[in-house]
């Protein structure tokens, strides 16, 4: 199937049709022989051509039919890039390469057999997903299906329960319920302000006018920073289920993403995702026989930093120069051509679908013990260091200079940052001084007493402290 093709399949009418579905979809999986192999940021290492190298030699040995090679989005072990998950044996192996795949192919897919040199660290007893330190420690939520489904196939989607939160939320619930919801879930805002989801959305209908507009903000511009890219690559499908949800409630018929030029795969994938939601009637007129109708348009920014900033974001999307505007008054009030509009991150739309399944009291639960209620919840975050993979070889230079591996990890607000890094080996043997955040982590940070992370608190910047060493 090419980038270019949108999967036909039966049109979904009603909750009840999308339950079906997915009962049917989750009955032809069972047991099923994968390689997942992730498509996204290890295409610069060769994932392509590991990816095309699985499919002929399934196909040499007569597997086709019975072996599925998958392309995903990022497994967060950037560092072991390219990276495969072999299912169902929900084996990882990393820093695969064409010349190995036969071995892989017949040795484990066949048969399940551990080939050690293609385990974390090296280590046969660390070749399982729940084995290996860097996913054990982590509670994937908003992560749950990256990696894991075919981002550019609806089917996997559906099939993982997207779209099933829709389902319940346009057709047996009012849109001023789902707004008591998000805000008894004390959802923030994940672009890095942190502001009230739940009253931005009650303060929007609370002003009248014409029309109502919901932004899904993807200019991600921070050096360094990838989550938002990485759920748009690897799972397009829940953002679109949380804008839908999210536009409902506040009774928004367009909506828009805008995501920098820069993010070829993921404008690719979410352009995907939308043409195949509205094939199977998942986006449009009358969704899922609710009587509710969306339309989403994805706008490419072209790269300037300040078009993050949502004032300038919708100076951009209405064909103006990307500046900033005085506020108040805020776009919830006065935003896309003077209609109250929502902007809200990529993360943030993506954890609305949770807030409906579980009820906003049960995601209230969720995060650091220290940090509930105020600010519950999880972020996905990219952590960056000195890059030698796991190979013994490099382990005394990265623990002499730098933080472990380059990675994308998914932990609770509120874990201390000194843990997050000393838990995954090799991990930096001597007290975590500074740590560099981006966005929602405001500058540079000490931890003398294992301080916690609180993407929300604002600390002062301690950049003169470290020049006066």
């Amino acid at each position: 199937m090419t980038d270019t093709m949108v999967e036909s399949g039966p049109t979904i009418s009603s909750p009840e049709d999308l339950a079906s579905l997915r009962d049917q979809l989750a009955a032809a999986a069972e047991g099923r022989r994968r390689v997942l192999v992730c498509s996204t940021g290890c295409l610069a290492i060769g994932a392509r051509e590991v990816e095309a190298t699985f499919r002929s030699e399934v196909a040499a040995a007569g597997l086709i039919g019975e072996v599925d090679v998958v392309q995903t989005g990022c497994h967060g072990l950037c560092a072991m890039a390219p990276v495969a998950v072999i299912e169902p044996y929900d084996i990882v192996y990393g820093r695969n390469r064409v010349k190995y795949i036969p071995d892989v192919i017949s040795q484990t897919v066949m048969n399940g057999d551990v080939i050690r040199r293609f385990c974390y660290g090296r280590d046969a007893a660390m070749a399982h997903v729940e084995d290996i330190p860097f996913y054990a420690h982590q509670t994937k939520r908003v992560l749950r299906n990256v990696g894991r489904v075919d981002p550019q196939r609806i089917d996997d989607a559906i099939q993982r329960g997207v779209y099933a939160a829709a389902g319940k939320a346009l057709t047996t619930m009012a849109p001023d319920e789902i707004v008591e919801e998000v805000k008894a879930s004390a959802l923030r805002g994940r672009g890095g302000g942190g502001f009230p989801a739940g009253l931005k959305w009650e303060i929007c209908k609370q002003n009248p006018g014409n029309d109502r507009y919901l932004i899904c903000n993807a200019d991600e511009g921070d050096p360094g920073a990838f989550m938002d890219r990485a759920l748009l690559e690897g799972d397009p499908h829940s953002v679109l289920e949380g804008m839908i949800i999210s536009a409902y409630a506040i009774e928004a018929t367009k909506g828009f993403i805008y995501v920098r030029a820069e993010y070829p795969i993921a404008v690719r994938h979410i352009r995907k995702a939308i043409d195949e939601a509205r094939e199977r009637g998942l986006l449009g007129d009358n969704i899922l026989g609710s009587g509710y109708s969306l339309d989403i348009e994805v706008r490419e920014g072209a790269g300037a930093f300040v078009c993050g900033e949502e004032t300038a974001m919708i100076a951009s999307l209405e064909g103006e120069r990307g500046m900033a505007r005085p506020k108040p008054p805020y776009p919830a009030v006065r935003g896309y051509h003077g209609e109250p509009t929502i902007i809200n991150n990529v993360e943030t739309f993506a954890n609305v679908p949770l807030i409906i399944d579980e009820g906003g009291g049960d995601h209230r639960l969720q995060g650091h013990q220290d940090l509930r209620p105020r600010r519950p919840g999880q972020q996905h975050r990219p952590r960056r260091g000195a890059d030698g993979g796991d190979d013994p070889r490099h382990r005394l230079r990265r623990r002499r200079r730098n933080a472990p591996q380059s990675r994308v990890q998914s932990r609770p607000d509120g874990r201390p940052i000194r843990r997050m890094c000393a838990r995954l080996p090799p991990g930096p043997p001597h007290r975590l001084r500074l740590a560099q955040g981006g966005r929602g982590d405001h500058g540079l940070r000490r931890h003398d007493r294992d301080g916690q992370h609180d993407v929300h608190r604002r600390h002062r910047p301690l950049l003169h402290r470290l020049l006066r060493r």
